[in-house]
């Protein structure tokens, strides 16, 4: 008995101890060096009869990283900071940067994913380089509007179709901007508010002022109608923009009025007809490519959209300013000439819609919007034909190959959070609210809403124009180049039928390549390989130098390829002397290196050569700026060491002959060398931390080895409150 009790005691001894061991071996253990923490998972101990069961309770593990590539971080990374001042810049405003960092807080909370922004200087490349390296650049890669059709045609994206699933209700605006041949190659960047597109503008006074239209489109009580009435009363058709248009056209043109600025004749119709075609074809339900992938240009449709272009273009009743080529249109020129005041109607380029409005506001003007009007095929089966405002895409998203199944899924649930938690943070319930609120808002800011006779219509006129946007891949699927067509067809009076016809089997070759292409797994290199100039190089040697025996052009420039022609060197590089001039000193030398890997893509670089006399013994100038005054002012902890130093200086050397004389232009102005990328600051006597007047020592040493100092007074000034 005594020793069933000594066993007993036993046992309840060794019980506490193993206890007090499980307490102690909940741990922290620090070990000296960069802030390096370690946490030893935590373990309970449970005794149930005879049985012991030890349950080891898992510690929050570190974040995942989800990257995110960009090609402006400055606007789109809520987290980024200049690195001249450590401040955010002003690029994204306030509210938007606060949501969106909240959203960043709110991912990394529910999700433990932290987005890393990073930014990428050449997207064609750097995605292609880094698939074929199997290590993307980055889980998420964003492309401008535009550039898309070049990177999707390397194959280098996944298709996310198994996941369209994720983006849900939040996010429906995200899909079918990348859509392709069945596949999901993408999605949107930003849901489709404010301008995505060129919408059609007027000038609503000068509507009022044009007593021919007047005369035909007024109400009872005297007022013109302008457009987006017209709209709202679905009566804004293409016979009654011709007909519209040719009354202004009588009132201004015909007239031979003219802008008071310039001096120049005022159009009716200002436009660049590319856009005129692409919309009026969309207003007509037709698309340059269809959805199900094939070219929609050859149609009924959009035959008659380029033909009433032809007739408003013939007619005079719109205009084009072009380059000297005498068929493309200037690029901006008709929205710049529209806010001179120099035409009255336009497609303006939606970017600058800002400034439309305050030049004509500057004048007293307003400015009016309407949809593009309704084609005979919309209005006669419009079940059949879908009326549209075009929307090539504009910038978007896409999952690099490489990237795990896992990893995409967690990437695409981190990014849908992190734009719906932005739009929440902005006060709005979801993100149809928030697309809602955007239009009202532009709608309020560019247009007057509130104007007792017009203002509704035009609100429903810009509303209507925006929720009308409809995915034409033309520009995904790299057959942009159409557009040359187009013009052609208009300036040169072609007939546009057996021109289609005549340029159609190039454009379904590139639609079917295209699809191979993403039929298929193999990665497609279509990048030209590199040749550039060497850190710490110059192409800069002295007169009488004979490039193509003197110089080993391997000591100066280098020549890659970023796809697969790994074996490609500086000696596979086609050098053309033919605009080299070595026989005396001057800038204006041209050496050009064509380049071809082995997949037939090409590309030819031309270099500046600078030609030196050897004899030259003028030290090289270093000049304050004119319209610069010193001190100049940094504020307190400044970066000096991000200074462009030749913001504030010009420095350049006077270009001399053998005998010391400084050579002329045509118009007797000193010729010189530009050596502004030779210059050199030390900052070594300045203390950012202390407010004060410093002197920076700029240097600078020319061709032929003359150097030049340069004392700049700067002064480090406390920040303003």
């Amino acid at each position: 008995m005594k020793l069933r009790k000594l066993v007993l005691v036993l046992l309840t001894l060794t019980l506490i101890l193993v206890l007090a061991g499980c307490k102690k071996g909940q741990k922290t253990t620090t070990t000296k060096g960069p802030d390096t923490t370690t946490t030893q998972p935590q373990q309970s101990t449970t005794t149930t009869g005879q049985q012991q069961t030890t349950t080891t309770r898992p510690t929050p593990s570190q974040p995942t990283v989800i990257r995110v590539a960009i090609w402006w971080q400055a606007g789109d990374d809520p987290t980024y900071r200049d690195p001249a001042t450590g401040e955010y810049p002003d690029a994204m405003p306030i509210a938007l940067r606060e949501a969106r960092l909240q959203a960043l807080e709110t991912v990394k909370e529910q999700l433990n994913v932290e987005i890393q922004f990073v930014q990428y200087q050449d997207v064609f490349q750097e995605v292609l380089q880094s698939v074929l390296a199997n290590d993307p650049i980055a889980e998420i890669v964003g492309m401008w509007g535009g550039s898309q059709g070049t990177v999707i045609g390397q194959n280098v994206f996944q298709d996310i179709t198994e996941f369209r699933h994720l983006f849900g209700d939040e996010a429906f605006w995200m899909l079918g901007s990348m859509d392709m041949f069945g596949k999901t190659m993408g999605f949107s960047f930003q849901p489709n508010a404010g301008f995505e597109y060129w919408p059609l503008v007027y000038n609503i006074t000068m509507l009022q002022n044009c007593d021919e239209l007047v005369a035909k489109y007024s109400d009872d009580d005297g007022n013109v109608i302008i457009p987006a009435q017209l709209w709202a009363e679905d009566r804004w058709d293409w016979a009654t923009f011709k007909d519209y248009l040719s009354l202004i056209k009588a009132c201004y043109t015909d007239k031979g009025r003219t802008n008071p600025d310039r001096g120049r004749l005022i159009h009716a119709y200002e436009e660049d007809y590319r856009f005129a075609i692409n919309s009026l074809a969309a207003s007509n339900g037709e698309y340059v490519v269809r959805k199900d992938g094939t070219l929609g240009i050859d149609s009924e449709g959009f035959i008659a959209a380029i033909e009433f272009v032809q007739d408003l273009y013939n007619s005079g009743i719109m205009w084009t300013e072009t380059y000297d080529d005498g068929f493309t249109p200037g690029w901006l020129w008709n929205t710049y000439n529209f806010n001179r005041g120099e035409a009255v109607f336009t497609s303006a380029a939606g970017w600058l819609i800002g400034s439309a409005v305050d030049a004509l506001k500057e004048r007293g003007e307003e400015l009016g919007i309407v949809p593009w009007p309704k084609g005979p095929q919309v209005k006669q089966n419009p079940e059949l034909y879908n009326y549209h405002t075009v929307y090539t895409g504009g910038n978007s998203f896409a999952i690099p190959k490489g990237v795990p199944k896992d990893k995409v899924e967690l990437a695409i649930k981190a990014w849908v959070m992190y734009m719906s938690e932005t739009f929440k943070n902005l006060g709005h319930e979801n993100t149809m609210k928030y697309i809602e609120s955007e239009n009202a808002a532009t709608a309020a800011k560019y247009f007057s809403i509130t104007h007792e006779v017009y203002g509704e219509s035009l609100k429903k006129a810009y509303n209507d124009w925006v929720n009308a946007m409809d995915f034409d891949a033309r520009e995904m699927m790299n057959i942009g180049s159409v557009d040359e067509v187009f013009a052609k067809i208009v300036a040169q009076k072609l007939d546009a039928r057996t021109t289609i016809a005549a340029n159609k089997a190039k454009y379904e070759q590139i639609l079917n390549e295209m699809r191979q292409v993403l039929q298929g797994s193999e990665i497609v290199d279509n990048q030209p390989p590199v040749v550039k100039v060497k850190d710490g190089k110059e192409l800069v040697f002295k007169v009488g130098t004979n490039l193509q025996s003197d110089v080993d052009f391997a000591e100066y420039l280098e020549a890659y390829d970023i796809g697969q022609d790994k074996g490609f060197s500086i000696a596979d590089v086609e050098f053309d002397f033919n605009a080299i001039d070595n026989s005396k000193p001057n800038n204006n030398s041209k050496l050009k290196a064509k380049a071809v890997d082995n997949k037939g893509n090409e590309k030819t670089y031309e270099f500046t050569v600078i030609f030196y006399e050897e004899s030259d013994e003028d030290a090289p100038i270093i000049e304050l700026k004119s319209d610069v005054t010193t001190p100049i002012k940094f504020k307190l902890d400044y970066n000096l060491g991000v200074v462009n130093w030749t913001d504030y200086v010009n420095v350049y050397d006077k270009i001399v002959d053998a005998d010391g004389n400084v050579l002329k232009d045509n118009e007797g102005k000193d010729l010189t060398f530009d050596l502004a990328g030779r210059l050199q600051a030390n900052i070594e006597s300045v203390d950012v931390t202390t407010p004060g007047q410093y002197t920076v020592v700029l240097t600078v040493i020319d061709y032929a080895g003359n150097e030049t100092s340069f004392d700049l007074t700067i002064e480090i000034v406390l920040p303003e409150e």
